[in-house]
């Protein structure tokens, strides 16, 4: 390892890399031991790359690192490394979030306290970072003035960029095809406005906007995806994506999200179907794309999209099937029901899918929607996962009632046995507990309970079981002995 100087506040240069998780308040949100196992190794790749091309890593929040680079190749190549390292690392899906970084790298001069670096270098550095693409790096053109002929990275030249009231000149080192982006339209944009014409500008997207959505919806064909710009090269089997319902309405939006997570987790279940993440199609990069765009961008040739309302007591779903590479919508559906007909409802828009695309769905995976035998259940179960993620005493224990009283009314709702032992969980390592020991083992008999009715080896049951046999002796705790068999590899 290099030595860095400690020369009191007096100015030294730095090449500096900041990296930072794109959407991370989001996915603890959605599922936080999921984003922990998943950042928790992201964090190991990181620092044996830094220690691989002799950084420092002198700041952490987390989801961020900062680190000093001894050259600025040094810190470009560890970047490159990284991103492909997160591209080709092996995570479960149902086990670990697929988390997307954003990188910037930057150098200038800084002053060094108490091992921390303060200074322009640092702050543009940050700058750069949020100016990235996720999976992607930006980097400063002093950087690239730098590196440019030290090796074979593709570049593209940003110009200047205007970031909290900073103008710098950037560029993008192109890692995939679909990165090439260009922002100069954003400057057409600032002067227009300051011409005074932003209401007039305004006023036309409005109109655009409207006659896009009137086509978009109306039509049965479109322009078809180009494959040679697919981002990936198509499975040899069916590949989908199930977008977020657009258009969302209504005071049920709870059961839209749960609708499509039902959906990518049973077509998931099925070996004869390739469908992306949820973590992928809920990515700004996809949002206002054309079918074809998103088909290329995520490397799949069918979509599936539409819109969903709900009110009080009824429920509207429109639902599209599109062949990207053709160019036709294979097939599109109007429902309309009670809202405890959605479990029924998404049961037909999950024959639909198979039998259009001439698939067996062999697995009876429904998702998680499938334990529940109301709307009620369903809206107690996500408002207990919310709660648990606020890392707050009092919440956790309304969502430990409201979870124990679903239980007493579905006692087949494997979810929210699931749920009860993460509260378990949660209340033991926060000192939330009086008796830790019985609290542990209800958490135990809970998971178990989850494992016996889902039968999911690599379900969040078995996940929080092997975290509550970290937290206590075996002896004294009972477990079944399929629960055991998950548990002791974990």
């Amino acid at each position: 390892m290099y030595a860095i100087a400690t020369n009191g506040t007096k100015e030294r240069k730095a090449i500096i890399f900041a990296a930072d998780v794109v959407a991370y308040s989001k996915h603890m949100e959605q599922d936080q031991l999921g984003t922990l196992n998943s950042l928790a190794t992201c964090e190991t790749i990181i620092k044996t790359l830094f220690q691989k091309h002799n950084a420092r890593l002198f700041n952490t929040g987390g989801d961020s690192f900062f680190a000093e680079f001894e050259s600025e190749i040094s810190a470009v190549r560890c970047a490159v490394e990284f991103q492909n390292a997160l591209k080709s690392h092996s995570f479960s899906e149902n086990n670990m979030i697929r988390l997307e970084f954003r990188v910037g790298v930057n150098s200038g001069l800084v002053v060094q306290k108490s091992g921390n670096l303060l200074g322009d270098a640092v702050n543009i550095a940050a700058r750069l970072e949020s100016l990235s693409q996720p999976s992607g790096i930006s980097i400063s053109k002093d950087v690239y003035e730098q590196v440019k002929t030290k090796s074979d990275f593709q570049y593209n030249d940003l110009g200047f960029q205007k970031v909290k009231e900073n103008y710098f000149h950037v560029y993008d080192i192109v890692l995939e095809p679909f990165q090439r982006r260009d922002l100069t339209r954003q400057k057409k944009i600032d002067w227009l406005k300051r011409l005074g014409r932003f209401a007039a500008i305004g006023i036309c997207l409005i109109i655009l906007s409207s006659v896009g959505s009137y086509f978009y919806f109306s039509q049965t064909d479109f322009v078809p995806a180009d494959e040679t710009k697919f981002a990936y090269e198509l499975p040899d089997k069916p590949s989908i994506a199930v977008m977020p319902f657009d258009k969302i309405s209504g005071e049920k939006k709870y059961l839209a999200d749960a609708i499509i997570k039902n959906l990518i987790s049973a077509i998931a279940s099925t070996p004869n179907m390739f469908v992306i993440s949820e973590n992928s199609t809920s990515s700004k990069n996809i949002k206002g794309l054309s079918v074809a765009e998103v088909a290329e961008k995520l490397g799949v040739r069918y979509i599936v999209d539409g819109t969903f309302k709900g009110s009080d007591e009824e429920l509207e779903i429109d639902i599209n099937l599109s062949d990207a590479l053709q160019g036709r919508v294979l097939w599109s559906q109007k429902y309309q029901g009670l809202l405890d007909d959605v479990f029924q409802i998404q049961e037909k828009i999950l024959t639909e899918i198979f039998k259009n695309l001439q698939v067996q769905l062999v697995s009876k995976d429904r998702g998680k929607m499938s334990y529940f035998s109301n709307h009620e259940e369903l809206r107690d179960y996500l408002k207990a996962q919310s709660l648990f993620v606020e890392h707050d005493r009092e919440k956790s224990l309304i969502a430990e009632k409201l979870i124990e009283d679903l239980i007493t009314k579905n006692s087949n709702a494997g979810p929210a046995y699931a749920s009860l032992a993460a509260l378990q969980w949660q209340k033991a390592i926060w000192g939330w507990s009086d008796d830790t020991k019985a609290t542990v083992m209800k958490g135990r008999e809970a998971a178990g309970k989850a494992y016996s009715i889902m039968q999911d080896s690599d379900s969040i049951a078995v996940n929080i079981a092997a975290r509550l046999e970290s937290l206590s002796q075996p002896s004294g705790i009972s477990i079944s002995k399929d629960v055991y068999e998950q548990v002791k590899t974990k």
